[in-house]
């Protein structure tokens, strides 16, 4: 029988799951609690600031470990997230009364938080967006056209899922400088994992640090960006189409697939926009407007933002943070927004009903999320039932009967809807 403390099945177990997933942390499930050992357990436990401790202490080469309870865990998860580690959730995948207490109980990975990709959404502040975002770069370069490039963008939080593309100056093929007006796309939507051509990397990181010094960059082989045989069926014919855009959402498609395969049961819906709809805003701009982020310590206090959110609900209070990121240049849109605005300004009880309506809503997008993974509870999925029951309220506030002699949303042109209603949040 060997001395070696990585010789029991457990740890040949846990060694097997590492080697599959060598890169991250992995949150190795026994009983009520989330065990972590060898380089992982001394990596997390300053961080997490939890105590490090050893397994088999009598052997010479003793297994450093440190753990976390269940309960506990998505907290824990987050920080590690968002300090740019991935985590892998292996859980038990069997009743431990099944084995008779005769072999291991089966373990696999079911999950893998990434810095873009979340765990539990609970906790996450209603108006940001925690995003992955994929970079495809067309290899041909067209003679005095410049290089097109990809781009898309998932919140998995929220299944907000969209794609764009651009064409950069004219380069010399061998030469990958990402143009200006991606740049500034990207430092707009702030996320927090880019994903990149692993051949590109070294080439396209050092552009993206200088505007995102601290966003986690992934490789990715180029295979992520092409369809796969074993991919879900996603809506929409992306994963068949040749376009950057559409190869971008691949490689994001791919990726949550790989990582979080349940979020794929229910898959996000491609929307495509186009950067020059809206007004574009630098980032010295925004910081110049303190939109978002005040100067001081890049906190809300003091922004715009700050002081125009009277939102009841965090799905809307997200839609008028996007509204202020992402400024309206069609004058013929702005002009419905402002014809929805000015009707409830105008039909006081109308949106009193409204907002108390509103308040019992509650982030429908993130709840639904959270109801999917596989660590969910009916706790959950009562905060999903207690917020779509609040949807007849909202409806019947803007019914036609809602406000006797003021009118009625319902009544009023199909503009107004729309408007009041705002164009994809994405």
């Amino acid at each position: 029988m060997s001395g070696s403390a990585l010789d029991t099945p457990m740890m040949k177990q846990f060694l097997k799951v590492k080697e599959q997933y060598p890169d991250a942390v992995i949150f190795y499930r026994m009983g009520d609690f989330y065990e972590m050992f060898l380089d992982d357990a001394e990596l997390v436990a300053p961080i997490l600031d939890i105590t490090l401790t050893a397994r088999d202490k009598a052997k010479k080469d003793a297994v450093p470990m440190c753990g976390v309870p269940v309960h506990a865990a998505d907290g824990h998860i987050k920080r590690l997230a968002e300090l740019g580690h991935r985590v892998a959730i292996c859980e038990q995948v069997e009743n431990p009364k099944e084995t008779g207490g005769k072999r291991l109980v089966r373990r696999e990975v079911v999950e893998v938080v990434t810095p873009g990709l979340v765990g539990d959404p609970e906790g996450l502040d209603g108006r940001v967006v925690v995003a992955v975002a994929a970079v495809f770069i067309v290899e041909k370069v067209e003679p005095d056209a410049g290089r097109e490039f990809g781009l898309a963008v998932l919140d998995a939080s929220t299944a907000d899922f969209r794609a764009t593309a651009c064409r950069g100056q004219s380069d010399a093929p061998e030469t990958v400088v990402l143009p200006d007006v991606l740049m500034q796309e990207l430092s707009r939507i702030s996320p927090r994992e880019i994903l990149l051509p692993s051949e590109q990397v070294e080439a396209l990181a050092p552009q993206i640090r200088d505007v995102l010094d601290e966003v986690a960059i992934t490789a990715i082989p180029s295979v992520t960006y092409a369809p796969k045989a074993e991919a879900h069926s996603w809506p929409g014919d992306f994963m068949d189409a040749q376009d950057p855009g559409s190869r971008a959402a691949t490689a994001v498609a791919n990726y949550l697939a790989q990582n979080q395969p349940f979020a794929v049961e229910n898959p996000p819906r491609l929307r495509r926009y186009e950067m020059a709809d809206t007004v574009v805003l630098d980032a010295a701009t925004r910081r110049h407007l303190e939109l978002h982020e005040n100067s001081e310590d890049r906190g809300r206090s003091g922004t715009l933002l700050s002081e125009l959110d009277a939102t009841s609900c965090a799905l809307g209070a997200r839609r008028l943070s996007h509204w202020l990121s992402y400024p309206l240049l069609s004058t013929a849109a702005i002009h419905e927004r402002h014809d929805a605005v000015e009707f409830l300004v105008e039909q006081d009880r109308m949106r009193g009903q409204l907002r108390d309506a509103m308040r019992r809503v509650r982030d429908l997008e993130r709840l639904l999320s959270k109801a999917m993974r596989p660590g969910s509870v009916p706790r959950d999925l009562g905060a999903l039932r207690s917020s779509l029951s609040a949807l007849p309220e909202v409806v019947a506030a803007i019914s036609p009967d809602a406000s006797a002699g003021e009118g009625a949303l319902l009544g009023s042109t199909e503009e107004k809807k729309v408007a009041l209603q705002g164009p994809s949040p994405l």
